[in-house]
């Protein structure tokens, strides 16, 4: 696959993952499905932490994508900033506001400067997340990732980026012997784990021609993440840690989204059924043992991962190609506006149930409507247009400085 297409279909993948997370939330935001006879709806829509997990792993191979152009470093954080921050201080100052003014709670300021730093969690480690809004707990950890990349990033960046790594998995183990707590250790550490997942998605950019895998394989280590994602019954932090082990299942469909199938020189790593069978047996033992999901969500669940071997079978593989080339333009639309999108999708649908508690339909019109139409003009006016102001303004200092040396 040439570069191009690698990125359409990471493009592609980013579109569901956005799609993923706005479903997941339906119940939590507006309580229209709260009565326990949807519960079965769980299975279809309970995606959004796994959404997240591949958020963070395209992250890091973005970035590390575009550091390739030697960008200064400088520039790599106006970059950064000019990405995050004018869009997330609009909604930042939308949910503040709505929650004074339609709501009538109190702004507290230390909550309010809190996110404005973007230093909040849902845990609260520091500060809890802004109101109407909790999905903003990854924005902290993406502005973490981002500042400590930029710090390291005129040093010899890859032995930087595995030091890092070593330091994430000591977090991770720190955590898993400890009791969770608040205070700046206790987010500094949320962090660090969090940067795991980003951290996979940096190596797996920088080694994608070292190792080579089958679609069937990819989508199956995409569809055993339930598996370890659904432990309920396991202590908090055990659980928590087992989130991160769910990254490490998307390795394949990384691997395989990012193959270059033009380098036919050197020997490759390949990741075949005989790594992944072992993993999905410890796997599905813990699920049945774990696991409070419903017993047919759990066979469901246990069944999932089997469904990749159809794609050996050659019409599945052309079917599959035929909706995926006509559903592109769709998911590409939604990955375009996936940012304002995640940041808005919350607020607006727990204000929409606030205001028209019992207008199921006229809701849910209204928070598709609203929430696409907002979060394009958001990613223009917020983003693009202050990103391409910003390039031209570079340019013309670049020139005027060539001009002055001359």
């Amino acid at each position: 696959m040439k570069s191009k297409e690698n990125l359409v279909s990471l493009d592609v993948l980013r579109g569901i993952a956005c799609l993923l997370v706005w479903i997941s939330h339906v119940r939590v935001a507006t309580r229209y499905f709260v009565d326990s006879r949807f519960d079965f709806i769980q299975v279809f829509s309970a995606w959004g932490k796994e959404s997240v997990m591949i958020f963070f792993i395209l992250s890091g191979i973005v970035i590390n994508l575009s550091s390739q152009n030697k960008t200064d470093q400088w520039q790599y954080f106006k970059k950064r900033f000019i990405r995050i921050y004018p869009i997330y201080l609009a909604i930042l100052i939308i949910c503040f506001a709505c929650d004074n003014l339609v709501l009538g709670h109190a702004i507290v300021p230390g909550i309010f400067i809190g996110n404005l730093l973007l230093s909040a969690t849902l845990d609260g480690y520091l500060v809890p997340t802004m109101p109407l809004n909790p999905a903003v707990w990854s924005i902290s950890c993406e502005a973490f990732f981002y500042l400590l990349f930029g710090l390291i990033y005129k040093s010899k960046r890859l032995s930087a980026i595995w030091v890092w790594f070593a330091v994430c998995c000591l977090s991770i183990i720190y955590r898993l012997l400890t009791v969770d707590g608040m205070g700046i250790v206790h987010h500094f550490i949320f962090l660090m784990n969090n940067s795991f997942l980003w951290i996979l998605g940096y190596l797996v950019f920088e080694y994608r021609n070292k190792f080579q895998t089958s679609l069937s394989v990819a989508v199956c280590g995409l569809l055993m993440i339930p598996l370890v994602t659904r432990l309920h019954q396991l202590p908090y932090n055990v659980h928590e840690v087992m989130y991160f082990a769910g990254g490490i299942f998307l390795l394949p469909l990384f691997t395989y989204l990012l193959r270059d199938d033009t380098i036919t020189d050197g020997k490759k790593i390949v990741i075949s059924y005989k790594w992944v069978i072992p993993v999905y047996m410890v796997s599905l033992l813990l699920l049945w043992q774990y696991s409070n999901s419903l017993a047919s969500s759990k066979i469901i669940y246990s069944l999932l991962p089997w469904l990749s071997l159809i794609l050996y079978y050659k019409p599945v593989q052309f079917n599959i190609k035929w909706v995926y080339n006509r559903s592109k333009p769709f998911f590409r639309f939604f990955a375009g506006i996936s940012y304002p999108l995640y940041l808005l999708h919350m607020p607006i649908m727990y204000l929409m149930f606030y205001l028209i508690p019992d207008q199921k339909l006229i809701g849910a019109i209204l928070c598709i409507f609203l929430t696409i139409s907002i979060s394009y003009l958001f990613e223009i006016y917020l983003f693009k247009r202050p990103a391409a102001f910003l390039n031209a303004y570079s340019n013309l200092r670049l020139s005027a400085v060539k001009q002055d040396r001359s």
